[in-house]
């Protein structure tokens, strides 16, 4: 038997009393979007190996609840190797607070070239498709400019499981 018990918060407040019937938000589709992105990267391993990691995303949107987004990303250079790649993916997201602060969550494919020291997990695999899912948290501070924090899981059929943390900010046109 399981039991649950949770607590919520609700992040705007309806614009009515009453049933809410359909959202309660007139929220503007997030448009384009261009982000410089830098941050941590951490090894998923006995010794959380980590490194300096860094990104540019082309954030395009699709309608209300669903953005697509393109990445070039480094995670670094840590004393196993490094790894870069290129990532797709979909977005579910809900905008809050007149539109300027945004939640997400993406999921896609992660194109990576790797150099590891030593690699048997991946039987000696130096380009690998991995998963990327993701989880955001975005702040509309100006007309055009976006502070966007993103917790990265890279998911890969080895040992080479991944945590990339990041912030920083871009340009909505």
């Amino acid at each position: 038997m399981t039991y649950l018990l949770g607590v919520g918060y609700q992040l705007e407040k309806p614009a009515s009393t009453g049933p809410l019937i359909g959202g309660n938000s007139q929220a503007i589709p997030t448009g384009d979007v261009l982000s410089v992105m830098a941050g941590l990267s951490v090894v998923n391993s006995l010794d959380s190996q980590n490194a300096a990691a860094e990104a540019i995303e082309y954030r395009h949107g699709f309608g209300r609840f669903f953005d697509g987004t393109v990445s070039l990303i480094n995670e670094g250079h840590s004393n196993l190797g490094n790894r870069q790649g290129i990532a797709a993916q979909a977005w579910i997201k809900n905008d809050f607070f007149d539109s300027r602060f945004s939640l997400g969550l993406g999921f896609g494919p992660y194109v990576t070239w790797n150099k590891y020291k030593e690699n048997r997990e991946a039987g000696g695999a130096q380009n690998v498709v991995a998963g990327l899912l993701t989880m955001s948290a975005a702040y509309r501070f100006a007309d055009h400019w976006v502070a966007r924090v993103s917790w990265n899981r890279v998911v890969t059929g080895y040992d080479r499981d991944s945590d990339i943390f990041l912030a920083g900010v871009g340009y909505k046109f």
